[in-house]
């Protein structure tokens, strides 16, 4: 075996001083130390770049999951989400590596139309993987790694690319604001390239520009940690090359101002103008001023290793990233149980609870002093009902009352006046939709929330609703774009002449969707306003938004924001969770192949590729998913009635 440190294990091992010693191998990285210079084989070299290609995958669905704009029904699938079990999925795994190569490819077609030159990037053939750009650096016994996405390179000068499937907004508007106008500290060059504002001819530093641009190195950052990618390739590069031409160093990430217009070839293939679609962001200078840093990490890592280290360490954020399962440590769970931290009802339930805890300040006028939850649960405060009653705020004292008496809090005057306000027929809704880093249909930009589905319960008088004679639906192919057909579907199943309250479970997305497809489809403007002005939000009636709180006098007077809460919800209000209250029945674990909004997504992925009996099979699955998500509402709907009738 060899000392392969590929650029996930690195990171992984950085993170926390115990990971190196968790992964369990680490006795026998120390005991083959000296069998490290051997020369990287094919099979070896594959390995690393399924690793790397995996990680990359994985990321990509998190970023999916990121602009879902779905709230705690999202944070629900970012915990319950399975990424290594839908990236063994053959179909899904097709699906995102086409992404995936898609965007390097369109990456390398810009840096050949930007610089010229020679061009080097990942082509797949088959199974194999060519022209990639393997790097690595031989130190103190070990094989540090990486692949280089994009090269391009001349006579004269090496630019080195990193393919990035964020977008080009974090980086055209970081900086500070000025009477509410936006100073970048990016602006674009002649060629279309964002470059620091310093490495143009009479820069003046202006206010926080230094502050805004040490953002651009601190890897826990969204764009630092796409920064130090690009830091960890140019160490590794320019401490194992000795070629004299300049290097330069950028990432690559999607122009998010391109609307996609639509072009397909003759083989019904979506057509992309790279000049249009990729943003080069020029990094040279702060990748330089990071060297010191990886250096300094690169030892660390390389003492972790040799040293190998058990000892429990403090959790701290954000490298713990205790909420959102999706990124934190796979260790965080050992290191919560040496500290005692309980799965259920720990610190972490109360709702605010990130700011901190502490006592009031006596002088209203003065910020209280607040302990983090970190620093609590080191001092052996880990239990929701081992923190001072007194540091809590009234929405906490509800929990904490709770949590205690073990009975659900009810506000049964205020859901009864809520309930009151809806009209009939209910429309019980829900959307799923799919947002590709790339743009799928005409009109889109990327992470464009492109609607491929919805279900519709239809419960005309109080309480009476069949699950299946009462449900509509529509689900796309995903072999054309069928969003007008979708829409000619709904409008025709909520009529704008009907009236009746349309309810949706967290009204921020499905209202988001409707004036998205309003401003796409505008023929259609009247009956999808008519549409967007009757949504209700269901979760509002249990747990109020800021929106409607504002809207209502009984509610702006309310001591706490719940009007209900049950020990079970554990802070959250996604629909998994408040379902098993209202209807233990329905279980999502019983369906068949979709269990969740990420399988969903997953299985819209898969479709396209299906023919007869497995797509027969996969869409009435979707159709089962989707159906029970509407069914839901309605048995929720139920269950508050039951609630406040009951003496």
């Amino acid at each position: 075996m060899t000392n392969q440190i590929s650029k996930t294990t690195f990171l992984k091992y950085l993170r926390c001083p115990r990971a190196a010693a968790f992964e369990g191998d680490a006795a026998a990285i120390v005991r083959d130390y000296q069998r490290n210079l051997a020369h990287i084989g094919g099979e070896e070299k594959a390995k690393i770049l399924e690793e790397e290609t995996k990680e990359k995958l994985r990321q990509l669905f998190i970023r999916l999951i990121e602009n879902d704009e779905g709230g705690a029904e999202s944070e629900a699938e970012i915990e319950s989400g399975d990424f290594d079990g839908l990236l063994k999925d053959d179909l899904t795994l097709k699906a995102m590596l086409s992404t995936y190569f898609k965007i390097e490819q369109l990456t390398a077609e810009k840096a050949k139309k930007t610089f010229g030159g020679q061009v080097l990037s990942g082509m797949r053939v088959g199974d194999q993987v060519i022209g990639q750009r393997y790097i690595n650096l031989f130190k103190d016994g070990f094989n540090f790694h990486s692949f280089v996405d994009v090269a391009q390179e001349d006579d004269s000068a090496v630019r080195i690319i990193e393919a990035k499937s964020t977008t080009s907004k974090k980086f055209a508007e970081l900086g500070p604001k000025k009477n509410k106008e936006l100073c970048p500290i990016f602006e674009r060059s002649p060629l279309g390239v964002l470059r620091l504002k310093e490495d143009f001819e009479g820069f003046k530093p202006f206010d926080k520009y230094y502050d805004n641009r040490e953002k651009l190195m601190d890897r826990f950052r969204d764009v630092g940690r796409y920064v130090y990618d690009l830091a960890w390739q140019r160490y590794i590069i320019e401490n194992s090359t000795d070629d004299k031409r300049e290097y330069r160093y950028y990432l690559a990430v999607l122009n998010s101002d391109y609307v996609f217009d639509g072009r397909q070839d003759a083989n019904g293939e979506s057509i992309y103008n790279a000049d249009d679609l990729i943003v080069l962001v020029d990094l040279t200078q702060v990748t330089k001023d990071m060297l010191l840093i990886v250096d300094r990490d690169v030892n660390t890592v390389i003492d972790r290793i040799n040293k190998p280290d058990f000892s429990r360490v403090p959790l701290e954020k954000p490298k713990c990233k205790i909420n959102g399962s999706y990124d934190q440590c796979p260790w965080l769970k050992i290191c919560m149980k040496d500290l005692m931290v309980p799965d259920k009802n720990s610190l972490y339930v109360y709702r605010g609870g990130h700011t901190g805890f502490g006592p009031a300040s006596e002088n209203s006028k003065e910020k209280a002093q607040k302990e983090k939850i970190e620093e609590l649960i080191w001092r052996g405060i880990t239990k929701a009902l081992d923190i001072d009653y007194d540091w809590l705020n009234e929405t906490q004292k509800v929990q904490y009352e709770v949590i205690k008496s073990g009975q659900p809090f009810i506000d049964k005057k205020v859901i009864k006046a809520m309930l009151k306000d809806l009209k009939y027929p209910l429309f019980h809704l829900d959307f799923e939709s799919m947002n590709f880093p790339i743009p799928m249909y005409r009109g889109e930009v990327p992470y464009q929330q492109s609607l491929f589905q919805y279900s519709l319960h239809i419960e005309r008088t109080p309480g009476v609703c069949d699950k299946e004679k009462d449900n509509v639906s529509f689900l796309s192919t995903g072999k054309t774009d069928d969003r007008e057909e979708f829409i000619k579907s709904m409008i025709k199943n909520i009529p704008a002449n009907q009236g009746g309250t349309v309810i949706v479970y967290n009204a921020i997305f499905e209202s988001g969707r409707l004036r998205e497809l309003i401003e796409m489809f505008p023929k259609y403007a009247v009956e999808l306003n008519s549409i967007l002005e009757r949504i209700y939000d269901l979760k509002d009636i249990l747990d109020p938004s800021k929106k409607i709180i504002a809207d209502y006098e009984y509610l702006k007077s309310k001591p706490c924001t719940f009007n209900y809460y049950n020990e079970s919800f554990q802070r959250s209000y996604s629909i998994k969770k408040v379902l098993p209250v209202f209807a233990p029945h329905l279980d999502y674990a019983n369906l068949d192949e979709v269990h969740n909004g990420l399988d969903a997504q997953a299985a819209f992925m898969r479709l396209k590729y299906l023919e007869g009996k497995a797509f027969d099979e996969t869409y009435k699955n979707m159709i089962e998913y989707c159906k029970q998500d509407t069914w839901a509402m309605f048995e929720i709907m139920q269950g508050l009635r039951k609630l406040i009738n009951e003496k």
